[in-house]
């Protein structure tokens, strides 16, 4: 078996420190170990985990990014300081293209209501903003807001004090994605993220997932790295925040399993397979 070449910066699950490589004469060698032969074939279990690994991944991605842009625009329209009892904010993609971000509060007598909805294009532009909006809060929303509230209350151990959150669909229930945001330049977190899937009704936690067993971050230097590099072992297939920071950071991400190399890219994850 051959070794593989790549020019990569790689990250020791271990720790939280990552060593970066910006000489593009000094090459790291990856070499799968013995235990991490490719498969000859994949189960239905491991191709059903790829499957929504890329999917999901794509979603937290479209959310995440939105959520961000939607962020920046109300806090040039409203003084998010006079919001009193804020529930957080749902991101809804419509089919037709006319997306909606919204941002919520409770009343006194524990009425939910939108106090901002910005909207979006099918280009995922921002096409409008409303203050206060007179519609009325769908009871689906409500009950994404339950399995947010829900889940954010089984958490017991984070990387950070603040959260960014996402919130799927499931045939389950829900499944509500948990990430480090960003807090340095040029440093990106990839520790702390977790899935915690909640029922149909929003109330009750049935599974929870974490993505790390650490705060790991990555902090690429230098214009000579091209992609990054990290051990993942706490499954043997890259889960979806391996692909939400690959296309979050532009950077084709390898990930080394227990079953083998993996390599993210452009939403997608590919085996690497040895040269023989």
């Amino acid at each position: 078996m051959k070794k593989l070449l790549i020019t990569v910066l790689v990250l020791v699950t271990c720790g939280c420190q990552t060593n970066s490589k910006q000489d593009s004469d000094n090459i790291n060698t990856v070499t799968s170990s013995e235990e991490s032969q490719n498969p000859l074939f994949y189960t239905p279990e491991q191709i059903q985990k790829l499957q929504f690994s890329e999917q999901a991944g794509y979603f937290i991605w479209i959310k995440d990014s939105l959520a961000w842009t939607a962020t920046d625009k109300i806090r040039e329209e409203i003084d998010l300081s006079q919001i009193e009892n804020p529930q957080g904010w749902l991101v809804h993609l419509d089919p037709e293209g006319n997306h909606r971000v919204s941002f919520y509060r409770s009343t006194r007598n524990e009425e939910i209501l939108s106090f901002a909805d910005v909207f979006y294009n099918d280009s995922f532009e921002i096409s409008g903003f409303e203050a206060n909006p007179k519609r009325t809060v769908t009871e689906e929303e409500k009950t994404m807001l339950k399995a947010l509230s829900s889940a954010g209350n089984s958490i017991t151990e984070a990387c950070s004090e603040n959260l960014n959150s996402v919130v799927l669909e499931d045939d389950a229930g829900w499944n509500v994605f948990f990430l480090t945001p960003p807090t340095e330049p040029g440093v990106i977190p990839i520790g702390g993220a977790q899935r915690i899937l909640v029922s149909r009704d929003g109330k009750t936690v049935l599974e929870q997932e974490p993505y790390s067993k650490s705060c790991m971050h990555l902090q690429p230097q230098g214009e000579d790295v091209h992609a990054l590099m990290m051990t993942h072992i706490v499954d043997e297939i890259p889960s979806p925040v391996h692909v939400f920071t690959s296309l979050s950071y532009d950077y084709p991400l390898y990930v080394a399993t227990s079953l083998g190399l993996w390599k993210v890219v452009d939403g997608d994850i590919e085996e690497v397979k040895d040269k023989k």
